[in-house]
């Protein structure tokens, strides 16, 4: 499937060859989060994974919850995120199941895993998982504005999104590609192979930014705001100090160091 890139650099934001003023600030994000009503967790049922749905090559979440941001110029509530995303991708068939429009499925799953059974899954697999990406999306939202508020130069961008990196800051020697996720013994795993086989480009350095939700694996760097888990201010200072070529203080991040 095809995007049409979206890039928010700079406070602005460039989309379908134009460029609009991005006047979303880390105050207005975290007041956002702060009144959120956040429902998923009142309703176990959109916990239940569908192992098919899990596995589908799906239309891009992120690109959907940032495009709601660019076009409505504020960001989606998880219903709001959840109707953009069906309106754009899906039919309903019935109360229990629906489909994605025709050509915007690709019969396939992620992978290499193979061919998808059919193209009808439960909605309530889509909530779901749209669910369970949306407080990463708010997370990472809280931090690119974190960081672009306290003067530093960094960019989203879809197309980088879609090859793993979650937002760059530009220093002074270097581009510093950031990788955001939630640390879990599968993940802390996934980063030592991707790590076994890394060699950065030219001018660019990868930092891995696990988020520990629990003192299992390393010290907690989390802040909750009304059930959401953000990164606390260590990390921001983190990569500010790496942009601005200081030694960073001690950090559960990951530096690459292939070059």
């Amino acid at each position: 499937m095809k995007y049409e890139n979206i890039k928010f650099y700079n406070k602005a934001v460039q989309y379908n060859g134009f460029t609009q003023p991005f006047s979303i600030t880390n105050q207005d994000v975290r007041k956002f989060i702060s009144k959120l009503d956040y429902w998923y967790p009142r309703h176990p049922e959109y916990a239940v994974l569908d192992r098919d749905y899990e596995n589908a090559d799906i239309p891009n979440q992120a690109y959907s919850f940032y495009l709601f941001i660019v076009l409505k110029k504020k960001i989606p509530t998880l219903s709001e995120f959840c109707e953009y995303y069906f309106n754009q991708y899906c039919i309903k068939l019935d109360d229990t199941y629906f489909m994605f429009k025709p050509k915007h499925w690709t019969g396939v799953l992620e992978h290499g895993l193979g061919v998808a059974r059919e193209n009808r899954f439960p909605i309530t697999a889509c909530v779901g998982r749209l669910a369970r990406a949306y407080t990463t999306f708010l997370r990472e939202i809280e931090l690119f504005t974190r960081l672009q508020d306290a003067g530093h130069k960094v960019q989203y961008s879809f197309e980088d999104d879609k090859y793993g990196t979650d937002l760059k800051i530009f220093g002074h020697t270097y581009t510093y590609c950031v990788k955001e996720f939630v640390a879990t013994r599968k993940s802390l795993s996934k980063l030592q192979e991707k790590e076994a086989n890394k060699a950065d480009r030219f001018g660019q350095k990868t930092v891995y930014l696990p988020l520990y939700m629990s003192d299992t694996y390393a010290p907690m760097n989390i802040e909750v705001i009304n059930n959401i888990y953000l990164y606390d201010g260590n990390a921001s200072k983190y990569l500010m100090n790496l942009a601005d070529g200081k030694t960073p203080v001690v950090n559960n991040a990951k530096l690459s160091t292939g070059m």
